[in-house]
């Protein structure tokens, strides 16, 4: 008989085994009834989506001109646990998850600050625009031919 066939017989035969399986019993029960639950439980997971538009580009211009320059700087943000993009035929999506917890008031306000930089100057300058076009578009001053759209 091997040692598993020895430890069966043990507990078998011993007095104790009933009592064993009582205490273990009445610690689950304990466990259960001290364990506090709710139905419907409050767990705060931030998520934030970017999408871009970028008309007439391919998917893999888009990712490599918008997404890849938004997904970095999204990395950039304090309290980010996850970023996911999508890219398409002129558009592109990324999702950014931040820890649990996190403050999602605070998590949208560093997101918009940290897009600003993207979407005035890595995608004006990539679609050849310059400096002064960012500054344009803060004042309300550039036409429908931008590079690319971001929605918040």
């Amino acid at each position: 008989m091997g040692i598993a066939g020895r430890i069966a017989r043990a507990f078998l035969q011993s007095k104790l085994t009933p009592l064993i399986t009582v205490a273990s019993l009445a610690v689950g029960a304990i466990g259960i009834v001290a364990t506090p639950r709710e139905e419907e439980p409050q767990i705060s997971v931030p998520m934030i989506d970017v999408m871009t538009a970028m008309p007439g580009a391919g998917p893999e211009e888009v990712e490599n001109v918008v997404t890849r320059a938004v997904e970095r700087r999204m990395w950039e943000i304090p309290g980010v646990d996850h970023v996911y993009s999508s890219s398409g035929e002129g558009w592109s999506l990324v999702t950014v998850r931040f820890r649990v917890g996190e403050d999602q008031e605070r998590s949208v306000t560093n997101h918009r600050r940290y897009l600003v930089d993207v979407d005035h100057h890595r995608v004006r300058l990539a679609a050849g625009k310059s400096d002064s076009n960012a500054e344009d578009e803060r004042e309300g001053r550039v036409g429908e031919n931008e590079a690319a759209k971001l929605h918040i």
